[in-house]
């Protein structure tokens, strides 16, 4: 399948539609080695606590801008969690600003009833600097992100299909 135009990040007029990522990726490896996963009853569901960071982010690796701004991730560009490293130093970034980072929460209900707990948030592409990008809030669920979690979980209930 080839795509057309961009992902939403950048361009929201040229949006690929849930069905499409998820027939894109029904014969992707990625897509066939996460059934395997599910079968031996690795897929974990949503979680109850209300860190917004469940991803590696920061763990091992780190971004640093052309002008110079730390970042955990790439696609990481809230405020809070950017460190300008032309006013402090890589070992304070390393050793306190991304503990903080990592450390960040949401008392959003509406986050922790729908994202947060949803058994299919590993085929979701939601993430807090997605939802940044989406909606410029750390924690806001993001529908399109729904739409393609459930039209994976669709795709991978129903192989071959």
């Amino acid at each position: 399948i080839t795509f057309e135009g961009s992902f939403r990040f950048s361009y929201p007029h040229y949006t690929i539609s849930a069905s499409r990522i998820s027939a894109f990726y029904s014969n992707h490896r990625r897509e066939n080695k996460l059934l395997d996963f599910i079968k031996l009853g690795y897929f974990a569901t949503g979680s109850h606590c209300n860190h917004l960071f469940h991803c590696g982010t920061g763990n091992g690796s780190f971004t640093v801008s052309y002008d110079g701004y730390f970042r955990l991730c790439s696609s990481l560009w809230h405020p809070d969690c950017i460190y300008d490293l032309k006013i402090g130093n890589l070992k304070y970034a390393w050793e306190k600003f991304i503990p903080k980072v990592r450390e960040m929460r949401s008392e959003k209900e509406e986050f922790l009833k729908k994202c947060r707990i949803c058994p299919i948030i590993n085929l979701c592409i939601w993430c807090p600097a997605h939802s940044h990008l989406e909606t410029a809030e750390l924690d806001k669920p993001v529908d399109y992100f729904c739409e393609v979690a459930h039209a994976r979980a669709e795709s991978l209930s129903s192989p071959g299909k």
